[in-house]
């Protein structure tokens, strides 16, 4: 069996595969920010507000994980990030 058969990554079990996604957005530093960035071009997709503390790069990592899944900078994802991590201020999604 070559590469062209498998329909996935071996994930270390016997049998078991699993689909890798493309990553086309990531999470990295730039002029000590943690921001999102496009991976092919490494354009800075989102910067969070000043009004966002962020701790680590984790914290951005479901804002990646939904704009991966939907191939594109999402308004409403953003929007739900900021909301869960600032909760006083009044969004309308």
């Amino acid at each position: 069996m070559d590469a062209s058969e498998l329909d996935g990554v071996w994930s270390g079990y016997p049998g078991a595969t699993q689909t890798i996604e493309p990553m086309t957005f990531a999470v990295a530093k730039r002029f000590k920010r943690i921001v999102v960035i496009d991976v092919l071009t490494g354009e800075v997709i989102y910067c969070p507000p000043n009004f966002i503390t962020l701790n680590s790069r984790d914290d951005l990592k479901p804002l990646v994980h939904a704009f991966n899944f939907e191939g594109q900078r999402d308004i409403q994802a953003i929007i739900q990030f900021e909301a869960r991590l600032h909760p006083d201020k009044k969004f309308r999604p």
